[in-house]
Order: structure tokens, then C-alpha cells, then sequence
């Protein structure tokens, strides 16, 4: 495959399922009428951007406007707040899940931060008729009207699990709570059939229906509801029984809930999807191998941290092939590159061995342990670095280092001292120092770039998995990066992705070239440079002052005098020139 080539398929559209990757708006200020905004994108086209806007600058204006900070004060519930801030950007919650927080704790976060905002509302409209009622068992009803509260929030978070998509999610909820509302209106009265009551009563709001027909019943015998007398007539399903019903729908919601959150759905069809594209993967086995390259595996004498084996995924929307018969192995003290354009399936393979995406086809296994079989052992050996900035706004440097240590030491001892010593580690290294006590929103792009390659690094993660870590990056950082992976791969397994072959020769042992989801070419940077690129690069540079009319004439002699180099880049002072293989000397 020739650079040409390469750049040519870089440039075509982006495949459907990577334009779908823009996750967010990021909200500045608003001014008078003016929105100031930025879009958190892994692959966006301008039009993508326009597309964005369009569908979903209202919805993300109402989710990014809420600020729980106001609420949340106490240093026990800003870990939770947090998590929820970010609860429905579905890929936000996949990197959360990636470092081993678990499900139920993002579960708690978005329960108790949603169910506090719906109770400061709900106070804040009953404190004056609480304080100046007499008549009316308003009390009471508050105290009921706490529970219809919980149980709507769990069908809220329940809809946003069933569909990430925000809009979908809320468009899921309003039919859900009509449907609710109308089997709560065609109920039965209060005084009907006592199992039929009980029957509708599975349903929260006719529950609740139901205790406000009952006060009528109370004012008419002229014994006003109040908690003390909930159960005092038996004529009718009396309140205190409905009270009851509404407990108990809050522990069949929140049980639903909590096994559809748990239960890996994607599993239950994968077999089904495998069938259905096993013809399209088959056609491609003969093209896959025709045209590639591969050095014979060296024998280790331990076993592999990262065993990736036969790895193929087709999308099952669009039954695109995005990764076909991948196989890698990491070892510990090596530190492993996959090379290849934009879209040519590097982070699609970086999902798949962390959990994040299933394969089609394929296993993967973690320390000998296979990922989505022992999917939190495998988790906490993990330490990923994604290609977007997962960074809190309100949060210093040294504060996002500390918040995801505590997560990936969840359920284990965590030492401040021993926090300590890797922070400090890690932000000499990179070249931290400057901005170690500055929020994320103030840090510029390559300085947020460093933060999340030590976010990565910090509690000890044994797998280190890098998706683009240079992005961003100045020279002195990406050789403040070299320094710090080359330090860092005596105790870890390290596997990065990148476009930039020098960034992968300067970091990398082990080389996979990846081209539309396949890999041409594999082995170690000395056998893929010589079977697979240039052997040498001239680059020549000279005095700015001499440059334009010097560089023509070196340009002309050298493609005179040696046959079949190619002038590979031309800027300014600088002139980099391909020499063809086995040409030792001018």
C-alpha cells in the first residue's frame, strides 16, 4: 500500500457509524442571545457539526443547564454528582465502566441527583400551602407524593438506560408516563373490588389516584386523612394499603432497572448477528490474506497481558465490516502500536479489548482472562486513555488524578502516600508542573491531552490501552511522552494507536499497520519498516535565508543522481526526500 494511497483512503467519508461519534456540547456562557458552545467529537465533518446543532442544541442546552453543584456541596456527593453529569453521553458512561466503576454506583449517581433536584421542586411548591393550610391533609399528600416522586425518577433513569440517545430517551418517558396516567384514569374507584384495586395499583400513579379518592372518603365521614389513621376503614382500600402498593412499585422499578442495567443484551443476539453476517466475513477471508505481511512471533516465556484472537465486527445497522480476523498479542515490558489512518478501525479494536464493543466474531483475553467473562477482573487491570478529553470542568489536574485513583481502587486500600508518589511521577514526567492546580476548562488542548495519558497511567493500571495519544501535542510534549511510556513499560503492558509513523518508531517494539479494519502488516518496527515502507528519509535543512533558492537545486541533484527517490515534504527551510531500499550511498 503506498503513502499516496494511504492519504488518498484517509480523505474518503467517514464510514455511518464513526459520524455518529460527536457525544456532546460543551456550554461556555450565554450573553443576551448568544450561545457560546463546543462540540466533544471523536470524528466530525463540518456538516456533521451543522447536523448537530440542528437536532439536538435544545435537548443538550437543557441537560448541559442544569447544575447540580448548587445542590451538591458535601465532599461524599461529588463523586456522585459527577458520574451523573455525565450519565446519559452513552460514551461517557462506557469509559466509566472501562476503569471499573461500577454499574451500580453510576446507578445511585443518577438516582439520588435526579430524585434531590425532583424533591427541591416538589418542596418548593408545597412550603406555602404546608405553612398556611389547615384544612386540607396536605401533609399527608406531601409525604405520598415523595414516593410517586422516586418511583417516576427510576422510570426516568430506567428510560434513559433502555436508550442512551437523550431525546429518545425523554420521548420514551413521555409515552411511558401517558400510558401510566390513562390506566391510572380508567381505574376502578376506591370502592369497587377490593383484588381488582389492588391489581390496578401495580401501576404507581393509580396508587396514588387512589389515596386522593380516599381522602374524600375520610372528609366525608368526617375524620380527616392523616398518617396516624391511613388504615382505619376497611370498606374501601383504604390509603395506608396503597401506600404500601406504592413501596412496593419502587422495589419492582428499581429491581427491573437494576437487572436491565446488568444484563449484557448485546450478548443474548450476538450469536444471531454472527449468522447473519458469517457470509460477509467469509467472502473477505481470501482478500485478507492475499496481501499482507507478518513476522513469525518470537516464543516469550510469559504469557501475553492482551491476547486478542481472530477479532472481527460488522456493525449491525449498517453490516459494515469495521474489523476483520484481527489478532494481537501484548506482551508486559513491550509496548505494542497499531499504525493506520483515520477510520481504518484502530479504536474499534481499542472498544473490543476493553469491553466497550463486542465482536463478531473472536475472543479477547486480559491477564488470561477472558473480557466478557470475567469483565470485572479484567476491567481493573486496565487503565484507557481515549481519543476524546473525558475531563470535569471544575476539577484540577491533581484532583482528576486523585478521583479516578479512588475509582480504580474501588472496594481496595487506597493510600494517599502512594497516590502521591505516582501523581508526582507522572507530572514530572509529562511536564505537568505548570498546570497541576489549574481546572480542566482552563487547560489547552495538548495540556488536557496530558492529563488523560496520566489519568491512564495512575492506580496502578497493569494495561495500559492509548487511543491517540499525541493528538494535540506539541514536539516537547510528544517527546515528554516518549519518555514517559519508555519509563513506564517495565511493569505495564502498553498498547497505543496513532497516523504518525515516527510516533509509532520512537515509542513502539511491536507494529500493526491496520487498513480498512485488516492488518497488512505486522511484526517489529525493523521487519515493517523494511517490507512494508521507504528504507530512508533524507531531511534536509538549511539557513532560512539561503532556503528558496537552495532547496530547488538540492531537490534536482539528489532525484538526479539517485533513482527512484521521491520528494516526500517540502516546507519552508525543510526538504524530506524518500531514497528507494538497499541505497546505501549517494
Amino acid at each position: 500500500m503506498t503513502e499516496r494511497e494511504m492519504k488518498a483512503k484517509a480523505k474518503e467519508p467517514l464510514s455511518e457509524p464513526e459520524k455518529k461519534a460527536v457525544y456532546g456540547l460543551e456550554f461556555q456562557k450565554m450573553q443576551d442571545k448568544t450561545l457560546q458552545y463546543v462540540v466533544h467529537s471523536s470524528y466530525a465533518t463540518e456538516k456533521d457539526i451543522l447536523n448537530l446543532k440542528k437536532g439536538l442544541l435544545s435537548d443538550m442546552e437543557i441537560l448541559e443547564m442544569r447544575d447540580t453543584r448548587r445542590i451538591l456541596k458535601h465532599d461524599d456527593l461529588t463523586l456522585i454528582q459527577c458520574i451523573n453529569e455525565f450519565f446519559i453521553r452513552n460514551f461517557v458512561q462506557e469509559f466509566l465502566l472501562v476503569i471499573n466503576t461500577g454499574r451500580w454506583l453510576i446507578l445511585l449517581a443518577a438516582l439520588l441527583c435526579n430524585f434531590i433536584l425532583a424533591f427541591v421542586s416538589v418542596s418548593t411548591v408545597f412550603v406555602v400551602p404546608l405553612i398556611f393550610s389547615q384544612e386540607m391533609p396536605l401533609g399527608t399528600i406531601y409525604f405520598v407524593l415523595i414516593f410517586l416522586t422516586f418511583g417516576t425518577v427510576i422510570l426516568g433513569v430506567l428510560c434513559g438506560t433502555v436508550i442512551p440517545n437523550t431525546v429518545g430517551a425523554i420521548k420514551l418517558a413521555f409515552i411511558l408516563w401517558l400510558i401510566l396516567v390513562y390506566l391510572a384514569v380508567k381505574s376502578p374507584p376506591v370502592h369497587y373490588s377490593y383484588w381488582l384495586v389492588c391489581l390496578y395499583q401495580l401501576n404507581i400513579v393509580a396508587s396514588f389516584k387512589y389515596i386522593l379518592e380516599s381522602c374524600e372518603h375520610f372528609e366525608l365521614r368526617g375524620n380527616p386523612l392523616s398518617l396516624s389513621n391511613m388504615f382505619t376503614y376497611s370498606d374501601i382500600v383504604n390509603p395506608g394499603v396503597s401506600l404500601c402498593f406504592m413501596i412496593l412499585d419502587i422495589i419492582l422499578y428499581l429491581t427491573f432497572l437494576i437487572l436491565y442495567d446488568s444484563m449484557e443484551w448485546c450478548a443474548l443476539f450476538a450469536d444471531v448477528f454472527t449468522i447473519v453476517r458469517k457470509k460477509k466475513l467469509e467472502q473477505l477471508k481470501s482478500q485478507s490474506e492475499r496481501h499482507s505481511w507478518h513476522q513469525d512471533e518470537e516464543v516469550r516465556p510469559f504469557p501475553a497481558d492482551v491476547d486478542a484472537e481472530d477479532l472481527s465486527k460488522v456493525w449491525e445497522t449498517s453490516g459494515e465490516v469495521a474489523v476483520y480476523r484481527f489478532e494481537i498479542r501484548a506482551y508486559p515490558e513491550e509496548v505494542s502500536v497499531l499504525l493506520g489512518h483515520s477510520g481504518c478501525g484502530k479504536t474499534t479494536v481499542l472498544k473490543m479489548i476493553c469491553g466497550m464493543v463486542r465482536p463478531t466474531e473472536g475472543r479477547v483475553k486480559i491477564c488470561d482472562k477472558g473480557i466478557f467473562h470475567k469483565t470485572s477482573f479484567c476491567r481493573s487491570k486496565i487503565g484507557y486513555c481515549p481519543q476524546a478529553n473525558i475531563l470535569y470542568d471544575s476539577f484540577t489536574a491533581m484532583e482528576h488524578l486523585w478521583f479516578f485513583y479512588s475509582l480504580k481502587r474501588a472496594g481496595k486500600k487506597r493510600d494517599k502516600k502512594v497516590w502521591k508518589s505516582e501523581a508526582i511521577t507522572l507530572t514530572d514526567k509529562l511536564g505537568m508542573d505548570d498546570f497541576k492546580d489549574k481546572k480542566a476548562v482552563l487547560l489547552s488542548q495538548g495540556e488536557k491531552r496530558k492529563l488523560c495519558v496520566s489519568i491512564a497511567f495512575i492506580g496502578g493500571s497493569r494495561v495500559v490501552l492509548l487511543d491517540e495519544p499525541t493528538v494535540g501535542m506539541d514536539y516537547t510534549a510528544k517527546k515528554a511522552l516518549q519518555d514517559l511510556v519508555q519509563s513506564q513499560k517495565q511493569s505495564r503492558t502498553i498498547l497505543l494507536t496513532t497516523q504518525n509513523m515516527e510516533d509509532a518508531e520512537s515509542m513502539g517494539h511491536q507494529m500493526y499497520v491496520m487498513f480498512m479494519g485488516r492488518t497488512v502488516c505486522s511484526g517489529d518496527i525493523q521487519f515493517v519498516k523494511g517490507s512494508f515502507m521507504k528504507e530512508y528519509i533524507l531531511d534536509v535543512r538549511i539557513s532560512q535565508q539561503d532556503a528558496t533558492k537552495t532547496i530547488p537545486r538540492i531537490e534536482e541533484g539528489i532525484i538526479s543522481m539517485v533513482a527512484g527517490s521521491k520528494v516526500r515534504s517540502k516546507q519552508g527551510n525543510q526538504l524530506k526526500i524518500d531514497l528507494p531500499k538497499l541505497q546505501l550511498q549517494l
